[in-house]
């Protein structure tokens, strides 16, 4: 160290003595404070300068072709973005302040110039061999069609201008070209796997059966060519192929294991029997064939009759007011409406309620009206006759107390109750509500409770108790 200092001396002597002015740079570890010989930024350490034996504060400093700016407490400023006299400038991980460069930072373009002033930048950008346009802020266009000197351009999600691909944009197929400029294409196009057709201005269409040389194809809702999957089209049920095009031919498909006939225009059978080389069956609204017999909302078409009675079981029903067939044989609609919908025009009776389940979950109520009873679907002998007819599934307690020992009783089965006709009162209807099979709780619409959860019962004594199962309970699971 003493051989170090002499010399030192000695080069400050003979400056002195040319009359020069001397800087002495440092790189000081914190803890020894002694001089780091490389520039390498060491964690704990922090560049320094000297001039003339005192520290340099609050000024720019160039060292070894790079520029730096000293803080107060004599350090280089650093990984910051930092305000000099108004304007900002950004520094790296040395300390050098950054020069020439265009950089995205949080979705904002920047330009630093040659002397490391920082500004938002407007207009074009390339970066990284991607093109972005920035806004009167230096935000750039993201997921945004922009017109240029009459010419239009697409911007992705991510910012970068689109080209030389085709895409779907605001319900048109478009293309980028090599430099960015859009135009609409028509015709079958591919778009990211999926298939679309589209009109001369590029509008792709939705909702249509477009036909080609292989064969009709539909395309859905959002313009997407069905491929391997049923579609609805008119009414009807169709299947379309690996290719997107519709099968025609009359016959059994299977498809996941599930049978499907369709006639001789390619359209399948849905919620009806059908007799098909001598064989009764049952294919239920999705054209799925069933073995056996239907159960009630399956035969009437539901779609999740539980899932309705679940999600309306509080509050929409239960204000509903009693309102019987007199008076109203024309427009047995006014026995269906429950509060939750109509309000101070509601109006049920327990058969309307039973009715109101099906119509609400999707189910057709002509099939019940077609029993022929008085009333219509306002009238619980439709529905007997639906099970005596042999049309749905359906079993016979000869009592309450029997009905509950079966085990058979799952919550949502409907339940048509039988009186021994003593004093005239009327048959029954509701919807058994029990947790288990054993809970006696009867859900319906009642002459004096308006609609409500009771125990099972009727004015006169039940004679027979028919339940009818719904989908959702074949099966033990909940």
């Amino acid at each position: 160290m003493k051989v170090v200092r002499r010399i030192l001396i000695i080069l400050l002597i003979l400056a002195v003595m040319a009359g020069n002015t001397v800087y002495f740079v440092f790189f000081f570890n914190t803890e020894k404070r002694e001089p780091v010989r490389d520039g390498v930024n060491y964690s704990g350490e922090s560049l320094q300068f000297e001039v003339g034996g005192e520290p340099v504060k609050n000024q720019w400093f160039s060292y070894e072709g790079k520029r730096y700016y000293i803080g107060e407490d004599g350090k280089a400023v650093k990984d910051i973005r930092f305000t000099i006299d108004g304007k900002e400038y950004l520094f790296d991980h040395t300390g050098a302040v950054e020069t020439d460069k265009i950089f995205l930072s949080d979705d904002v373009l920047y330009s630093i110039d040659a002397e490391g002033v920082l500004t938002t930048l407007s207009g074009w950008a390339t970066i990284d061999g991607k093109q972005y346009y920035g806004g009167e802020s230096g935000a750039i266009l993201k997921g945004w069609k922009a017109t240029f000197e009459g010419k239009d351009y697409y911007f992705g999600e991510d910012g970068v201008l689109a080209t030389d691909q085709i895409f779907l944009y605001q319900g048109k197929v478009m293309k980028a070209g090599e430099d960015g400029i859009l135009s609409p294409v028509s015709g079958w196009q591919e778009v990211n796997g999926v298939t679309y057709y589209a009109d001369k201005d590029g509008s792709v269409v939705k909702n249509s059966r477009v036909k080609r040389d292989t064969g009709d194809c539909y395309l859905d809702s959002d313009g997407q060519m069905v491929k391997n999957g049923f579609y609805t089209y008119e009414d009807n049920l169709y299947y379309a192929d690996q290719n997107g095009d519709t099968r025609t031919e009359q016959g059994w498909l299977t498809v996941d294991g599930k049978q499907y006939y369709s006639g001789e225009n390619g359209a399948f059978y849905r919620c009806q029997y059908i007799k098909v080389d001598g064989e009764k069956c049952f294919v239920d609204r999705n054209g799925a064939k069933i073995d056996g017999k239907p159960t009630i909302d399956q035969y009437l078409g539901c779609d999740d009759i539980y899932g309705w009675m679940t999600d309306h079981f509080s509050d929409f029903y239960f204000k509903t007011p009693y309102r019987d067939l007199f008076g109203n044989t024309t427009t047995p609609e006014r026995l269906i409406r429950p509060y939750g919908l109509f309000g101070d025009d509601a109006g049920m009776n327990c058969t309307g309620f039973i009715s109101s389940l099906v119509y609400y979950s999707g189910g057709d109520l002509d099939k019940v009206s077609e029993m022929g009873r008085f009333g219509k679907y306002g009238n619980a002998d439709n529905y007997l006759r639906l099970a005596l007819g042999g049309y749905v599934q359906y079993k016979v307690y000869k009592s309450v107390d029997a009905f509950l020992k079966s085990g058979d009783a799952k919550k949502g089965n409907i339940l048509y109750l039988a009186p021994k006709w003593k004093s005239g009162m009327d048959c029954h209807m509701g919807v058994f509500w029990g947790d288990t099979s054993s809970e006696n709780k009867l859900w319906s619409q009642t002459y004096a409770t308006k609609c409500t959860v009771t125990e099972i019962y009727m004015i006169d004594p039940i004679n027979q108790i028919f339940m009818f199962p719904i989908e959702r309970n074949l099966t033990d699971e909940e």
